[in-house]
């Protein structure tokens, strides 16, 4: 055999044996593995999570096949924010490339466990002060996502009570004193509401069971109006943003028979009976959140990705309680909704 025939006779070999190997490392592709905390409870059969469709929606079309090379792994702490560091723990022992953390709590419980993990938050009230990054800017550590803090945000609900009841001077506010997002938030309502002349009774609700003494201290505050946060004892709603659950029915329900009107801090709880909501386009947030999964799979660091505020808001007022409730919308705050539940 020739010197020529022999270099064929190798380079043919050498092709004839990698061949296989690189068709098999073609089909060996990256799977990701996206753990998700959420506060509230798994939804049922017969549903599914609104933002586990949305998120899947928003990253196919940036290029990636969620149940394919993209695969979710949500924990859900059933309404008790004390599980979120034990989930925190589990999806860091399987070894997830990153971790969407819904709320202050969950991301929180999240910075605790990993330094090394990518996190994206969303529905934080002010990721800063609770010591999440070191600014919005140069989030400077493992975690980036969107901050929900606004103090126009609670002058603007405040402003749309007074548009609707003139005279309400009492204000009655349900929340979750778990979440240190929440009660900074309320702090700062407290200070806004002073502006308008209008006072604020925190009311705690920590768990389902106290549901009723809540409400029987908005009754002995004589709250002529009901705000209410995001409760994740309130069942799927709550952060998978589906079917309104259990208490906060319940909430709405009393809040029909004393005929007191509520400002919302989700716009679910409006298609379940609340009268009103303002705040972030919750679908924005969804997007943004893709995004920055996106952008982290692709080789970005957290540190790198400045932390968004959002930039759209929405108004959605239920008519339909309004007349129940003996409340007349004004004509300009109607056409300025960006929704009408009639």
């Amino acid at each position: 055999m020739s010197q020529v025939q022999r270099r064929q006779f190798l380079i043919a070999a050498v092709t004839l044996l990698t061949a296989p190997l690189g068709a098999e490392a073609q089909r060996a592709e990256k799977v990701y593995r996206i753990g998700i905390l959420v506060a509230g409870t798994p939804p049922s059969r017969s549903t599914s999570s609104p933002i586990l469709e949305a998120v899947s929606e928003d990253l196919r079309a940036l290029g990636w096949r969620p149940g394919s090379n993209v695969i979710f792994e949500p924990r859900y702490a059933g309404g008790r924010g004390e599980e979120f560091r034990n989930l925190a723990v589990d999806l860091v022992h399987q070894n997830v490339d990153a971790i969407i953390a819904i709320g202050t709590s969950a991301a929180l419980a999240a910075k605790e466990v990993t330094k090394t993990i990518p996190i994206v938050f969303f529905l934080v009230a002010d990721p800063v002060e609770s010591g999440l990054v070191i600014s919005l800017a140069r989030p400077g550590g493992n975690l980036t996502g969107e901050s929900w803090m606004s103090r126009d945000l609670s002058a603007k609900r405040l402003q749309l009570l007074r548009e609707v009841v003139p005279a309400v001077v009492r204000v009655a506010v349900l929340l979750d004193p778990t979440n240190p997002g929440q009660v900074a938030m309320y702090n700062k309502s407290e200070e806004v509401a002073q502006l308008f002349g209008i006072t604020l009774k925190r009311i705690d609700l920590r768990k389902a069971a106290d549901v009723d003494s809540a409400l029987a201290t908005v009754l002995q505050h004589r709250a002529q109006a009901l705000e209410v946060f995001p409760l994740p004892l309130a069942g799927p709603s709550t952060v998978a943003f589906g079917p309104s659950g259990v208490v906060i029915e319940e909430i709405i329900a009393f809040a029909l028979k004393k005929r007191l009107p509520t400002i919302m801090q989700l716009a679910p709880y409006v298609q379940a009976g609340g009268l009103m909501f303002y705040g972030p386009v919750l679908r924005d947030s969804y997007r943004r959140t893709a995004a920055y999964v996106d952008k982290i799979l692709r080789g970005a660091k957290p540190a790198e990705l400045p932390v968004e505020e959002p930039t759209r808001f929405e108004l959605v007022i239920n008519l339909k309680t309004a007349k129940a409730l003996g409340v007349t919308i004004p004509p300009f705050l109607l056409l300025r909704a960006d929704r009408v539940i009639e």
